[in-house]
């Protein structure tokens, strides 16, 4: 203990004297550059990753074209990547972004603009999920959505935007949001890259034809629920017809039967009726 102690005050003594070090030079003095990462340096080596942010930063504002000042990004960007702090992780590689210097950079420019697209996502998840309300969480993944259009996780924030209005018995907003999964991510597909990538990391990866078949099946419940009789039958009859294999396929054929049924269209009720018959004779 005694010797803890001792080293977290002499740890203490350094970073002082570095700091003071750091304020005694005049800005144009090409040392400071060096005595500051050094500073930032020996906190970021013992974890206190918003101590040494703090000191990077600085050098990135004021020596942006430095070797270290790009260093320092890198540094300031991981660090927060590996503690899944996807809040600071969001804030830095925004700040980043803005930096023309910075970004000039090709290989550092892709690192930001991945790190803030996958930071927002998780910062969602992570962050907000837990804290806020249904209505505020959907509008979150809708926000997501619309920043990041092209993004691989742009579906996925769609669909968890339905499943919170759906929570919070915002049925026309869910359908809305469904309707857009339906007709605007009727061809998004996802990278075969991303799929590895996603798979090696050990992260659930939903795939976007298993998004839109539960999206077209959800949609038809609610407006089944909102007494939407027939955009109810529509739906669980696309569905039917989409999905050979799916699971709730039986489930479709026959509430689109009870449906037509309802509203007095025979024709189709019998038709489902015969179809659903044929298919699940032993039900």
């Amino acid at each position: 203990q005694i010797i803890d102690d001792v080293n977290k005050i002499t740890f203490n003594i350094v970073c002082f004297c570095l700091i003071v070090s750091c304020n005694r030079f005049i800005p144009d003095d090409e040392g400071v550059v060096n005595i500051k990462f050094k500073s930032a340096q020996i906190y970021y080596l013992k974890n206190n990753f918003d101590e040494a942010a703090v000191r990077f930063g600085e050098i990135i504002d004021g020596w942006p074209q430095h070797k270290y000042g790009r260093f320092a990004a890198q540094l300031i960007v991981e660090s927060y990547n590996v503690r899944e702090d996807w809040s600071q992780l969001n804030i830095w590689s925004r700040k980043f972004a803005t930096n023309p210097r910075l970004m000039a950079d090709k290989s550092f420019s892709k690192t930001i603009n991945e790190f803030i697209e996958f930071s927002s996502f998780k910062e969602i998840i992570k962050v907000f999920e837990p804290n806020k309300t249904e209505e505020e969480i959907a509008g979150h993944y809708i926000g997501f959505a619309k920043e990041f259009p092209e993004s691989k996780y742009a579906m996925i924030a769609v669909y968890n935007a339905v499943i919170n209005y759906d929570k919070a018995n915002r049925l026309e907003d869910a359908i809305a949001q469904a309707t857009k999964i339906l007709v605007d991510f009727k061809n998004f597909k996802l990278k075969k890259e991303d799929i590895e990538k996603s798979k090696k990391a050990g992260e659930g990866i939903t795939l976007p034809e298993t998004v839109r078949e539960k999206t077209m099946y959800l949609a038809a419940t609610f407006h089944g629920r909102l007494a939407e009789f027939k955009e109810a039958a529509d739906l669980y009859e696309a569905y039917s017809k989409e999905f050979k294999k799916a699971e709730k396929r039986e489930d479709a054929i026959y509430n689109s039967a009870i449906y037509r049924e309802g509203l007095g269209d025979y024709d189709k009720a019998i038709s489902n009726f015969k179809q659903y018959m044929k298919e699940f004779p032993k039900k």
